[in-house]
């Protein structure tokens, strides 16, 4: 039960007027920032100990959140039978009773033995669809029998991430959850069904509003989903709104695998590694008598596989590639004759092969017939590698791509004399049929570089099927030679997107989709390539794909490394036609053109935005000089803003310590002007620390901002940095702010701000403030979370005297009426 012990998000407390056996209830209301939340499911788990024997009370002070959350596991160990559960929904207004306490035949009899039997400790969790399941741990006082009604305060979730960790169908092998909706203590169907609908739906809708773009990590971990893909004549492209997690896909499907064992009470929970020992020996009885030997190792397999089962990480998005060094460990073990550590070492790599739902304890009859063939074939496949010619064919027989050659025939196939590190890859790529071996494989073409004319033929093969490892080996062709090879590959791979496109509508087979991507992406990499390559020849080739729309913005760029002016001056010429191009590539030559495009009379207002989308941050210091003129003389605004945002960009990269003097001229533009307030970021920026201290000439500025912005964000930016900065001069406006500011949020800002430079909260308070600060202290979550905080707590000291202030300013108040 691994749940914060958030006390400060909830208020639970309970009615519990316990007999012999407990009757009563316990009581409460579902709700979330803006009022109750209706129909969401609640489960209670109650302790119930003989009054002279029962344990005291969790004490948690000064644990932090994850040490909260194993000490909470190891008092409900310890704590032991028995323990009843209740289940409820909440009403239309989010009220909830907990009346109906089930109890197992063995904790049913053991509270009849107790004496004196009592609640020693209450566990509950709140659910709802769209919301973070919501969990609490309390500890009845001793002597007390009537407590107020509890408050569950669900949350949505920060983002998709967030959802996805707390709703996986991995959730509902909690043992909570299976013995809280288990037939043992009473579940019904319609109950278990609403909860595995629950868990289905924010699956889900955590899928649905997925985003990996702009994330390497997460397009890593989650793999790409083709299944939002816009393919039209104009050309075929991932939603540029956003690309969902294709991992997650995968895991809604594993959610409608448990369904059945879900709601017909026969899922109960495996030992994880029980569930994947299962699946390993059933794949290792079905061996092939020509590669029996993994049988004979079974213990060393299987041991190998405990070993990571106990190490394996906890991230729920995994590459599925975790098994590579451990086969690699494998072979070199075998290759020096120990094949009990070789096949310990398999073991590893078989346990990273299988699905995630078996690592977690989930054994299905379709997750085992997945399961099964693939460890199969990686533990024969393992052995005939070991023991077999390169050119033995492997089990599965020949998949009708290639058919097995000889040395000598394979090496004549590449075209050349020389034996490269990418045809000897391809040849042990179409040799094996173990989907573990060739993961390893493909993750390999990455790290390849081209050699030959050959090479490059044989690696546009390879990202048909394998398109991002195999763009990462394209980025590597270093040699200018092999100009004429890439761009034969590249009309090859822009020829099937093409053949894709005349589809049209018709292109919307799972099929048509990814092939059309893969030539997509594959032809960006080329064009990329062509352009690091920087042989001129290519120059005639990257003009025509100047006309097409999804890769003129590649082929602009690479004609800018390649410093071909006439395309400069083409692209320049027709730039609101072809808003698709990036003038990037020629640096500031390209820059100094738009400026100049920029300030000729009469511009039409398209092709004055479009030459703007072209200003660009760079490193160059000419640039950022260039750009600094911009953004403060400039005569239209439009160019001013863009300059000021590329200008922010060039700032971060490259950081001078004449910017000063420009961000005295830009920030009082934040008076008024909103888009000026990225001028704030740039100042924090700027003077971070205590060997770059604020300069005193910005401080009126601040001060003015504070005091006059239109706007509230750059208002409590401004009081932030402020106090960060540890600006004294500041505390009479900071005064005034906090009593006088139309915005909450600055005001709060303010007291924070002001509180930082003297340690003090003075006793004034605007009134709409008072009214929510006294409701903040009558509530019981917040008395219980100040209450158990060591009086050095910096937010418990400013709790305090923000009390302290409140009754001084209200002394005054009453003096002033008498």
């Amino acid at each position: 039960m691994k749940r914060s012990f958030k006390l400060f998000s909830l208020y639970l407390f309970a009615v519990l007027l316990w007999g012999c056996l407990p009757h009563e209830k316990l009581t409460g209301r579902v709700i979330d920032t803006t009022g109750p939340v209706p129909e969401a499911a609640v489960l209670g788990m109650v302790w119930i100990e003989d009054a002279d024997k029962a344990r005291p009370e969790l004490d948690v002070n000064g644990l932090k959140s994850e040490e909260i959350d194993a000490a909470l596991d190891k008092d409900m160990k310890d704590r032991g039978l028995p323990v009843a559960y209740a289940r409820t929904f909440a009403d239309k207004d989010g009220w909830f009773t907990l009346d109906n306490f089930h109890f197992s035949a063995g904790t049913n009899k053991a509270v009849k033995a107790m004496k004196q039997p009592k609640i020693t400790r209450v566990t509950m969790w709140a659910f709802q669809r769209g919301y973070r399941k919501q969990a609490v741990t309390m500890f009845p006082k001793p002597g007390k029998k009537e407590l107020p009604d509890a408050t569950m305060l669900l949350v949505k979730p920060a983002n998709w991430e967030d959802l996805y960790v707390e709703n996986t169908v991995n959730s509902l092998t909690e043992n909570y959850m299976l013995k809280g909706y288990s037939k043992e203590f009473g579940a019904t169907k319609a109950e278990k069904s609403w909860i595995f609908e629950y868990t289905r739906a924010n699956e889900q809708q955590a899928y649905d509003t997925s985003d990996i773009k702009s994330d390497k990590k997460l397009e890593e971990l989650c793999g790409h989903d083709y299944s939002d893909i816009i393919v039209s004549t104009a050309g075929i492209q991932r939603n540029p709104d956003h690309e969902k997690c294709g991992e997650l896909l995968k895991r809604i499907g594993a959610v409608h695998e448990v369904k059945e064992l879900w709601i017909g009470h026969s899922n109960t929970k495996q030992d994880p590694l029980a569930a994947a020992k299962e699946v390993v020996k059933q794949a290792l009885n079905t061996l092939p008598t020509e590669a029996s030997e993994p049988k004979e190792y079974e213990a060393m397999i299987l041991t190998g596989l405990e070993d990571a089962g106990k190490t394996q990480s906890n991230d729920a998005m995994r590459n599925g590639l975790s098994d590579q060094t451990w086969q690699d460990e494998a072979k070199l073990l075998y290759g020096k004759g120990d094949k009990a550590a070789a096949y310990k070492a398999l073991g590893y790599a078989l346990y990273w092969q299988l699905p995630a739902e078996i690592q977690q304890g989930i054994l299905t009859a379709q997750l085992t017939l997945i399961a099964v063939p693939g460890i199969k074939d990686t533990a024969a496949g393992f052995y005939l590698l070991m023991t077999k010619p390169l050119t033995a064919q492997l089990p599965g027989g020949d998949d009708g791509n290639h058919k097995d050659k000889s040395k000598a025939e394979v090496k004549e196939s590449t075209g050349t004399g020389k034996d490269t590190p990418l045809a000897k890859l391809d040849r042990e790529l179409k040799q094996t049929k173990s989907t573990a071996t060739a993961a390893v494989l493909i993750y390999r073409i990455a790290n390849t570089i081209p050699e030959t004319d050959t090479d490059v033929a044989t690696l546009g093969q390879l990202m048909d099927n394998y398109p991002a490892q195999g763009q990462k080996a394209a980025l590597k062709i270093k040699a200018p030679k092999l100009v004429k090879a890439v761009i034969k590959e590249l009309d090859r791979q822009h020829g099937r997107l093409q053949a894709v496109r005349a589809k049209g509508k018709n292109a919307k087979t799972d099929k048509d989709q990814q092939d059309g991507f893969n030539s997509y992406t594959n032809s960006q990499a080329l064009i990329q390539s062509l352009g690091n390559l920087r042989n001129t020849e290519a120059i005639p080739v990257l003009r025509t794909y100047l006309e097409d729309v999804d890769l003129a913005q590649p082929a602009s760029i690479a004609l800018g490394q390649l410093g071909d002016d006439a395309s400069l001056n083409t692209m320049l010429g027709s730039i609101e036609k072809n808003k698709n191009v990036d003038l990037s590539g020629y640096g500031n030559k390209a820059f100094v053109k738009i400026i100049q495009e920029l300030d000729k009379p009469g511009l039409s207002n398209e092709r004055k935005m479009a030459l703007i989308n072209q200003i660009k941050g760079s490193r160059s210091p000419e640039r950022k000089k260039a750009l600094k003129e911009l953004a403060l003389h400039h005569t239209d605004e439009d160019v001013k803003t863009r300059s000021s945002q590329a200008l922010l960009n060039a700032m971060f990269i490259n950081p001078e310590d004449g910017d000063s003097d420009f961000l005295y001229e830009w920030l009082p533009k934040a008076v008024n002007d909103l888009d000026a307030g990225w001028a704030l970021t740039a100042l924090r920026i700027h003077f971070p620390d205590k060997d770059r201290p604020l300069e005193k000439r910005f401080i009126p500025v601040l001060i003015e901002i504070l005091s006059k912005s239109e706007y509230f964000s750059s208002r409590s930016e401004a009081a932030q940095l402020l106090a960060s900065c540890k600006i004294k001069e500041a505390l009479p406006y900071l005064k005034k702010c906090i009593s006088e500011d139309e915005d909450y949020a600055v005001r709060m800002n303010c007291i924070g701000a002001y509180y930082k430079l003297t340690g003090e909260v003075l006793p004034i308070f605007h009134p709409d403030d008072i009214k929510e600060f006294e409701k903040d202290l009558a509530r019981p979550h917040l008395i219980e979370f100040y209450g158990k905080r060591p009086d050095s707590d910096p937010d418990k000291k400013f709790h305090l005297l923000r009390i302290k202030a409140l009754k001084e300013y209200k002394r005054s108040q009453e003096q002033v009426k008498k």
